[in-house]
This record gives structure tokens, sequence and C-alpha cells, in this order.
């Protein structure tokens, strides 16, 4: 795409006063026809983002490493660390554009329950989930005091199996599981 086109006269005039016209005609082509998203962002350990570049023919990422295609107009990245591209996009008239763009890995979620607890009926157990998590979601919701925070009290009236699902401030999800074990008083 033209930007804006342009004709510029030259006029020479020599030593011995002769005067010479020409004229040129110049096309000007924007230098910014391209567009790339998502810009700087972040994805959690061990997942994928795909990058998308309109307005080029050809596409150059710089470095390569963790894309699926370092030449493609939509490279999926599969960072292991943080990581700075840049793009340089090249039109149909050979202008090139550029992009830098900041990949940040984010720690992944991290939750450590125990695999069970046993209880009498009556009793109940605090449930304390360590980790990085800052949201979380018990499910079922039965027999807790809370479902939608990180150690809510359980105090269920029959063996019940927990699921927990925890989410970081970026984002990452984990899910973990508990049992809850209710054994029957036996009288004498």
């Amino acid at each position: 795409t033209i930007y804006e086109a342009s004709t510029f006269i030259v006029t020479v005039l020599d030593d011995r006063g002769c005067m010479g016209l020409d004229s040129v005609f110049v096309d000007i082509y924007p230098s910014n026809f391209s567009h790339l998203s998502p810009v700087d962002s972040g994805v959690c350990a061990g997942d994928s983002l795909q990058y998308t570049i309109t307005g080029g023919t050809s596409f150059l990422w710089i470095p390569g490493t963790f894309l699926s295609d370092s030449t493609s107009s939509n490279p999926v990245a599969t960072p292991e660390n943080n990581m700075e591209y840049t793009v340089y996009v090249t039109s149909d008239a050979g202008c090139v554009d550029s992009h830098k763009v900041q990949l940040t890995v984010y720690p992944n979620a991290m939750i450590s329950l125990p695999d069970s607890v046993s209880l009498y009926p009556g009793e109940s157990y605090q449930l304390d989930p360590q980790g990085n998590c800052l949201y979380f979601q018990w499910f079922p919701p039965s027999g807790l005091s809370a479902s939608n925070i990180s150690n809510p009290i359980a105090q269920p009236d029959v063996r019940t199996r927990y699921f927990v699902t925890g989410t970081t401030e970026n984002r990452c999800v984990v899910k973990d599981s508990i049992d809850i074990l209710v054994w029957e008083t036996l009288l004498d």
C-alpha cells in the first residue's frame, strides 16, 4: 500500500548558464505497516503462546529459540525461560518493519496436601494446602466451612474426597485432592 506519492522537479544550472530540467516520481511507503499480537505477555511454565502478525509478506524472528517456526507470521512459542524476541516484517515493496516483545515464563502453580486424613464422627480438620496459589475452589462444598478459601474446615459426615483447584496471581492452575476418612465409633 502506497502511503504517499510525490513528484519532484530538479533544475540544474551549469557554469555557462545552461539550464536542465527533469522530474522524478517517488512512492513513499509507510514504515509501520505491520501489527503484532499479543505484545508483551506471559505464560505458565510448560504452556504455549501463539503470536500473530498482519501486514507483511516475510517474517524473521530473532532469536528463533523456543518458536515453532522463526519465519512464520504466527509462530507458537513454548519457552523454558523468559525471552525477548525481535521480529522483522518485510512488505511486498521491500520495506522492513520491526517489533520487540517480552515473553515472561511464570512459575507453575503448586499445592501440597496430605493424601488422606482420618476423623471420627464429630471431629473436624482444617485443610491447609501449602504452595504458591492465592485463589482456591474446593469441591464438593458439602461438609466444608467455605469452598472458596485456602483453608476451610472440613467436617464431613461420611468419607469424602475433596478436590481443590488453586490459581496463582498469574493465572497458573493446579489441581489436587485429599480424602477425609470418617471412621465409625465403636461402643462396648
